[in-house]
């Protein structure tokens, strides 16, 4: 990403393959409370880095998903920061997930 996306209705990203790398490179991503900053459903090897999400339903879905990794993430004012469901081996580590008001990983 080059520049911030605020107010965004629905799911801002959705990975239609595997193997891609979403590098924010510390730009924001902010909704309106619904939908998912990022949604990966049946993928594998992807990358979610260096993004602040905020203001989704989830800030980062993953649904039967393998070997992704998230790193690098700031999650806050989401309903849920990062939900794995049904997903396995994935990598998480140095994600920052405050101030969600359900769950912070799922």
């Amino acid at each position: 990403m080059t520049a911030d996306i605020l107010n965004y209705s629905g799911t801002c990203f959705t990975f239609e393959n595997d193997n891609i790398t979403l590098d924010c490179q510390g730009h924001t991503i902010n909704g309106d409370g619904l939908g998912y900053g990022v949604y990966v459903n049946n993928k594998t090897k992807n990358e979610v880095q260096n993004c602040v999400i905020n203001n989704f339903y989830y800030g980062i879905f993953m649904e039967n998903s393998l070997s992704n990794t998230i790193t690098d993430n700031k999650l806050t004012s989401n309903l849920g920061g990062i939900y794995l469901k049904y997903s396995s081996n994935n990598t998480l580590s140095n994600n920052n997930v405050t101030n969600n008001s359900g769950t912070g990983i799922y």
